[in-house]
């Protein structure tokens, strides 16, 4: 994406946060209304769209946008 080493690791740790928020609001949404099932396939799509804003762009900023979506929805495959 062209940035420097120290800026890159800087970059990594807000989509990261943003996909902490997002599991363990989904985790406690889901655990509230019995339904874990809806909100593991919601959120599949959410990281299939992030993987392919991914894939398809060659611009940092909606690469970057795509990471949000991309680790907001892997990570909540392992809670």
């Amino acid at each position: 994406m062209g940035y420097t080493n120290e800026k890159s690791q800087l970059m990594s740790v807000p989509p990261y946060v943003a996909a902490c928020v997002c599991t363990i609001s989904a985790g406690y949404l889901a655990d509230r209304q019995k339904k874990r099932g809806i909100y593991m396939i919601g959120y599949c799509l959410v990281a299939i769209i992030g993987f392919v804003m991914l894939i398809s762009s060659h611009k940092p900023h909606t690469q970057y946008a795509g990471v949000f979506f991309a680790a907001c929805g892997k990570l909540l495959w392992f809670a």
